[in-house]
């Protein structure tokens, strides 16, 4: 069915007589030729899965993406909070170290609980970091999925319910 859809979209941008010329062109030329006929397939596609005619099988992906990234985000959020409750933890062992008591063997070395608290603390600024990076993705694809819903509205007014519209009003 997808490929349906796909090849009507080819045929109406590239008709079959035109074959003969785009054989005869160079390897870079058709490559360049067939990127942007491309580019133009699945421009009809997703206009016409915008409009409702069709566009069957075209993954959602801003949905798909903002989905992911709000589950990165928790996930990042719950090991940041794990990594928090161990910093404490760390925390209080070594205020509790630091008061005079007798050595038992069963206690580390401050100083390796230093080590271990000093990792998870770069730890947590690392998953912060991540997190931050996640927000301005998130923030990044609704800004992406904006413009391109202007631009769709943009070429609905533009096409209306025409059947053929030239490509210099299209680009």
């Amino acid at each position: 069915m997808h490929f349906i859809f796909s090849l009507a979209a080819l045929q109406s941008v590239f008709p079959q007589t035109e074959l003969g010329t785009f054989m005869a062109l160079t390897r870079e030329d058709k490559e360049k030729q067939l990127k942007e006929l491309s580019y133009i397939v699945t421009g009809i596609r997703l206009f016409n899965r915008d409009c409702g005619k069709g566009g069957e099988g075209i993954d959602d992906l801003p949905e798909i993406l903002k989905d992911a990234l709000k589950v990165t985000n928790n996930n990042l959020g719950t090991e940041l909070k794990k990594t928090l409750r161990t910093a404490f933890h760390l925390t209080g062992v070594i205020l509790s170290l630091l008061e005079p008591l007798p050595a038992s063997p069963d206690v580390p070395p401050p100083l390796k609980m230093k080590q271990s608290l000093i990792n998870v603390r770069q730890h947590e600024f690392f998953l912060k970091m991540l997190m931050q990076d996640i927000s301005v993705c998130t923030q990044h694809v609704n800004d992406l999925e904006t413009e391109f819903q202007m631009k769709m509205q943009q070429l609905q007014e533009t096409v209306q319910a025409k059947t053929a519209v030239p490509t210099a009003q299209v680009y």
